[in-house]
Order: C-alpha cells, then sequence, then structure tokens
C-alpha cells in the first residue's frame, strides 16, 4: 500500500511571511531613516549612496533577521540549513568562483562583439 502525501500548502506559508516581511524591512527603513537623521515627512527625497547603501544594508538586516525567525519557529530548521554549511566548500566556491569569471567574460564579449561598449583605443603612458 502506497503512501498518499498531503498537497504541499506553499502558498499558506507565503502568506504566513509575508505580513512579517513587510514589518520588519518597513522597521528597518524606518529606523535607518531615524539613524541618518532624515526626515520622513519630506514627500521627495532622493538619497545620496552613503544613505542609500545605509538603508539598503538595514533592509538586508530586516530580510535576514525575518527569514532566520520563520526558519527557526515555523519551519523548525536551522539558518544553516538553508545552505550556509561549510561542507565541500573548497571545491564548490572554486568552480562558483570559475563559472562566475566565465559568465562575466562571456557577457562582457558580447556586448563587445555587439559594440554596446566603447573602446578607447589610446595607450597608457607610465
Amino acid at each position: 500500500m502506497s503512501k498518499i502525501s498531503k498537497p504541499s500548502l506553499g502558498w499558506a506559508r507565503v502568506l504566513l511571511i509575508i505580513i512579517p516581511f513587510g514589518f520588519f524591512v518597513g522597521l528597518s527603513q524606518i529606523l535607518a531613516m531615524v539613524t541618518l537623521g532624515i526626515s520622513m515627512s519630506e514627500k521627495h527625497f532622493h538619497p545620496n549612496t552613503f544613505q542609500a547603501v545605509a538603508i539598503e544594508l538595514f533592509m538586508l538586516s530586516g530580510i535576514i533577521a525575518v527569514v532566520a525567525i520563520f526558519r527557526k519557529w515555523v519551519d523548525r530548521y536551522s539558518f544553516k540549513s538553508m545552505g550556509f554549511q561549510l561542507s565541500n566548500f573548497r571545491h564548490e566556491g572554486l568552480v562558483g568562483t570559475l563559472l562566475g569569471m566565465v559568465m562575466i567574460a562571456a557577457g562582457f564579449l558580447l556586448l563587445l562583439a555587439f559594440h554596446q561598449i566603447p573602446v578607447d583605443a589610446h595607450r597608457a603612458s607610465f
């Protein structure tokens, strides 16, 4: 007799994480703006590079926090079980780095071949 599996309730799990996700990311943005001394009443705020990077880093910390909380108390798995173990890291790290370099070089060569990257023909003098 074969065991009948229950259908996956992936959509319900998405609904479980959406509200905390919005809350934590919004809270981290507010915290970033307060930390940087930015007024939240400005309608047309254009951050400089430092402010934009700081706000994005705060948002990243909010995302990591909500995923870690979700993994720990809802999924009942460790955060490391998402692929952060360092077993066989040297081989996979080397292969990943080489594949990344190949993909970037291939993209660059394609853009160069289709004349999408301007090439300056002068030589550097030392």
